[in-house]
């Protein structure tokens, strides 16, 4: 496994998925809740200039290298590390919960779509204690009791998909008061698993094209992504200013 620092915000690139479900492991046996983020270029651009948002990340105990972007970066720090998505260690995680009889618990998504999913991991993981879920369409003044919802269950892993960056936002904000080991930010997991998408075919993986693959299913995604992608670039190039100034 090799930890790669990118505006202080840690990288753990592990070397193998048995390397991960191990380091995971351990967190079954902690006392408190440790968060699993997976940040790619948007959220790397976004925190250059957001102290609040830099500091959730850099607050997380594992960080993921999902997107291209920071295989972009890493490599020019001198490492040659993996691309490690999201969804590929949600799942590696449920195996592990399967295994382990570590209840989950689903927050996100719409709620037909998180519904689906759970109809097919019921029959992808039969063993899986699913401790419970609800949808990612809730008002601020809800979340005390979506926390309170979660810790009755005495779900041991919560999965979050509600969306860059307020997944991230939303875990940080209560870890401290969720009484699950793992809270981990997945995105649009949800919609792949329900089946409401499709992941990119393995050759489009393996050269690291995924997020063209996404755009091309919702070209409307790139208006909004867009921003981000040209702060990135400009971060990109003028990397080493960053990392003297931050």
């Amino acid at each position: 496994m090799q930890i790669v620092s990118i505006l202080g915000i840690r990288f753990y690139a592990f070397d193998s998925t048995e390397e991960f479900k191990n380091e995971i492991t351990k967190f079954f046996v902690g006392d408190k809740c440790i968060s699993i983020f997976t940040p790619n270029a948007e959220m790397i651009a976004r925190a250059t200039e957001d102290e609040n948002f830099r500091g959730i990340l850099m607050r997380s105990e594992i960080n993921l290298p999902d997107g291209v972007g920071v295989l972009l970066l890493s490599k020019k720090m001198g490492f040659n590390i993996k691309r490690f998505p999201g969804i590929e260690a949600m799942l590696e995680i449920l195996t592990l919960a399967e295994t382990l009889k570590v209840p989950v618990y689903f927050l996100g998504a719409k709620k037909e779509v998180v519904e689906s999913m759970v109809d097919r991991l019921k029959l992808r993981y039969p063993n899986l204690v699913i401790a419970g879920y609800r949808d990612g369409y809730f008002k601020e003044e809800e979340e005390d009791s979506i926390i309170e919802e979660v810790n009755n269950s005495g779900a041991g892993i919560l999965f979050v998909a509600l969306g860059f960056p307020k997944q991230e936002i939303f875990i940080d904000r209560y870890k401290n008061r969720l009484n699950v080991k793992i809270a981990m930010g997945v995105g649009g997991s949800f919609d792949v698993l329900s089946g409401k998408k499709k992941r990119a075919p393995e050759i489009i993986r393996k050269l690291n094209l995924e997020w063209l693959y996404r755009i091309l299913q919702d070209p409307k995604r790139i208006l909004n992504r867009v921003p981000n992608l040209i702060k990135f670039i400009k971060f990109y190039f003028k990397y080493e200013y960053y990392e003297k100034n931050n």
